[in-house]
């Protein structure tokens, strides 16, 4: 490389060589950017602590249904989806509350609340919920 090249040519913007003053090279050195410091963010992954136990205490706080018949329900429905495929909406729930003479908004609202938002999901999700709060209870 010639003297010339190595004093003052650097590549532009466009990435071609050029000639450039000193004054101006020293300008286009590369800078460092340097971070300010900042505090750290909570880890979004994990959840705040006492989540779950305040999720517990409020699963259990509101129970639809006496234990008895949350657990008639959860069975019915393990033996409705051995027979009917899901079809995305709480029919099920809806036929055995009806056929028991019970309320379905607020079954609804608590199934939902808790995960439940078709049959399959009350038993994949309420049902968990609502067991996690009965064992911490009886605890």
């Amino acid at each position: 490389m010639s003297a010339r090249a190595r004093a003052g040519t650097r590549r532009n913007e466009t990435g071609f060589r050029g000639t450039v003053p000193a004054e101006r090279q020293a300008r286009l050195k590369p800078r460092r950017h340097i971070m300010a410091d900042r505090p750290e963010k909570p880890d979004r992954r994990e959840p705040p602590p006492g989540w779950k136990a305040r999720k517990r205490t409020r699963v259990r706080a509101r129970p639809p249904l006496p234990d008895q018949k949350m657990k008639a329900l959860f069975e019915m429905l393990h033996a409705g989806l051995a027979r009917e495929k899901c079809d995305n909406t709480l029919r099920l729930v809806k036929r055995w509350l009806k056929e028991q003479g019970l309320a379905f908004e607020p079954v609804e609202a608590w199934l939902n609340e808790n995960g439940g938002y078709c049959d399959c999901e009350v038993v994949l999700n309420a049902e968990e919920a609502w067991q996690e709060a009965r064992s911490e209870g009886s605890r």
